[in-house]
């Protein structure tokens, strides 16, 4: 007879107690993995969340009981030809790595995968997704921006046209002056990682997003992938290139510290 799957936690990095005890501080994950194995891998998204957030691939779900934490889930189980447990990995391995080895800021999130959970769209009845916990910055907090969507391909003018009503909103919302420098600095440090002054490589994050910290600051939310190659490369079909990301990125730094 064919075993039931089990909803299981596996962890992907290893981390001390003290690490683990200062993120628990400010964002329950235990509680929230708690929380989760309760569901026993069947989970009623429009019950189990407070918010729900959807993007292509996931739902970020803000948990209702740990409002603390949001569960990051695929909505199907494979995407163009690549399983949903290996895009999680994916966007696990690229946060560790932009936040450890290039020091740059990233939401906090915990080092595991949890699998064999409910995929979050209602067309797809299955319970074989996996997601990740992330802290969920509410907008008291943090204002999420999505600077892909600022970028028009192959339309530099429009694109300048949506980076200054990003960079309206962001000055609007922080708090104060010495705020703004700091999220000037987070945006600068993140510009040259992908375009290191020391070297030719250029890097993109592709689907590049995060929070605007209201008292200052930002923090990549996302990160699905990172490319390593020339200007004229792009992460996937109808996405903008390196160089279209870098002249977004550039220009919100400018205009950002702009009076």
């Amino acid at each position: 007879m064919e075993s039931k799957k089990r909803f299981c936690i596996i962890t992907v990095l290893l981390f001390s107690t003290v690490e683990f005890l200062m993120m628990n501080e400010a964002c329950e994950f235990e509680r929230a993995i708690a929380e989760i194995e309760s569901q026993n891998g069947s989970i009623n998204y429009d019950t189990f969340c407070s918010e729900k957030p959807s993007g292509e691939e996931k739902l970020a779900c803000r948990i209702q009981n740990v409002p603390s934490v949001g569960f990051l889930v695929c909505k199907k189980p494979v995407y163009n030809g690549s399983l949903c447990r290996e895009t999680i990995e994916t966007e696990l391995e690229n946060l560790e790595t932009i936040q450890t080895t290039y020091d740059l800021k990233t939401v906090q999130y915990f080092h595991t995968i949890i699998d064999n959970v409910t995929c979050a769209s209602e067309q797809v009845n299955a319970a074989n997704c996996s997601g990740f916990l992330e802290c969920w910055i509410d907008i008291s907090m943090g204002m999420f921006k999505h600077i892909r969507d600022h970028i028009i391909t192959g339309k530099q003018y429009e694109t300048i046209k949506k980076i200054n009503d990003l960079v309206k909103d962001v000055k609007i919302y922080t708090e104060t002056q010495n705020g703004l420098e700091k999220t000037i600095a987070d945006l600068s440090k993140l510009l040259d990682f992908m375009a290191p002054k020391t070297s030719k490589i250029l890097r993109q994050v592709c689907d590049l997003q995060g929070f605007f910290m209201k008292k200052g600051g930002f923090q990549i939310a996302d990160a699905s992938g990172i490319l390593e190659k020339t200007v004229s490369d792009i992460c996937w079909e109808d996405e903008p290139t390196t160089d279209e990301v870098l002249f977004a990125l550039n220009e919100t730094i400018i205009k950002l510290g702009q009076k």
